[in-house]
């Protein structure tokens, strides 16, 4: 037997689709906030503002921070220049050096050359107590003009400044240093230079001129290839400190056609 649409009874109308709607929930009753405390309102309200005031705190922090970071990228030759001036009070100990690039380490008495020499073929090569590495080193292109006189003899000393790293005599800096002292029959005579700048170019430590006041160049001769000396100063600025000689011994190497010379390592450095 079929049923059609209109046999079948009505469904029943749900209460949702009342015109009435659905019956209104009883509304809570406030939480009172005990005796000295806050309700829960204020509860709320007070640690939202703890929370702000935390983030305000943050972000200050995080706004001083900023150039903070930056900045440890922004080297200046005076941080450098500063730093290795500290590093030179640690500096005290004289370095065990030996005289030359061919001196044997148990070498006779040191004696002056008893003939005269000129070369003009020299390279100076020191080391500073400041930065006692030779990527470091200070360069100078030499001329020596030795005369040999009773036993020892008078040293004629001309000298100008190469840029750091130079790897030969050809491209000089001002100034010219010319100065001549006596060299005893010992062998060992002092050039008093004074005051004279380390050029800018030929600074490898910080890379700014640096002025250098009572400056002198202690030598130790035995031939025209048995030379080295130490070289004494005291830096004016941007720091005072003073260069002690047994501290900064510099070595002379002869260059060939082209004006350069054999390559050295740090330890080659030293004098005696």
């Amino acid at each position: 037997m079929s049923m059609s649409k209109s046999s079948l009874p009505a469904a029943p109308v749900r209460a949702a689709a009342s015109s009435r709607g659905l019956p209104r929930l009883p509304r809570l009753p406030r939480l009172p906030g005990l005796p000295g405390l806050p309700g829960l309102p204020g509860l709320l309200a007070a640690r939202s503002g703890r929370v702000s005031a935390r983030i305000r705190v943050l972000q200050a922090g995080a706004v001083a921070l900023a150039p903070a970071l930056v900045c440890t990228s922004c080297l200046k030759p005076e941080d450098d220049y500063n730093a290795y001036v500290a590093r030179a009070a640690d500096a005290q100990a004289p370095m065990a050096v030996v005289a030359t690039q061919d001196a044997a380490a148990d070498a006779p008495p040191l004696k002056a050359p008893a003939a005269s020499f000129d070369d003009k073929g020299f390279v100076m090569i020191c080391l500073s107590q400041l930065a006692p590495d030779v990527s470091k080193a200070l360069l100078w292109k030499i001329e020596l003009d030795y005369v040999a006189s009773g036993g020892g003899g008078s040293l004629t000393y001309t000298s100008r400044s190469l840029p750091a790293g130079a790897t030969s005599i050809d491209n000089t800096l001002d100034p010219t240093l010319n100065e001549t002292g006596t060299i005893a029959p010992s062998g060992t005579g002092t050039i008093s230079i004074g005051m004279t700048t380390l050029p800018a170019a030929a600074n490898a430590i910080t890379n700014v001129p640096v002025p250098l006041a009572n400056t002198v160049v202690e030598f130790r001769i035995a031939s025209p290839t048995q030379i080295c000396a130490n070289l004494g100063a005291n830096v004016t600025a941007p720091a005072p400190v003073t260069l002690n000689p047994p501290q900064n011994p510099c070595i002379f190497l002869p260059t060939d056609s082209g004006g350069h010379w054999s390559p050295v390592t740090t330890g080659d450095i030293h004098c005696p």
